[in-house]
């Protein structure tokens, strides 16, 4: 019995076929699902909300470390709009959970 290739060697042989055939039909006859071509020809990065959250997390933890590791949830979030960095309490006091 043969052993099934990878779906990564399966998508990079689509990838340099592509021009030849389409690549909804080599995915057909390959046996890979087109969401799974498409996924490893085009990882995703992060989200938008993701990029918000990192940013946040330094600005929370920025915020945290000049009130000496003192100031709660409800604090850190007045001290941050007052800023200008919009911020729910809901989010700063998740952030500080992690």
């Amino acid at each position: 019995m043969e052993a099934e290739a990878p779906v990564e060697d399966l998508s990079a042989f689509i990838e340099q076929e592509k021009a030849s055939f389409p690549i909804t039909w080599m995915c057909r006859k390959l046996g890979v699902s087109r969401a799974s071509y498409y996924r490893w020809a085009k990882p995703a990065g992060l989200t938008p909300t993701a990029i918000r959250h990192l940013e946040l997390r330094a600005e929370v933890a920025q915020e945290f470390e000049k009130s000496n590791q003192m100031a709660g949830r409800d604090q850190l979030t007045t001290l941050l709009n007052q800023r200008g960095v919009k911020v729910s309490t809901g989010t700063v006091g998740s952030i500080m959970n992690e």
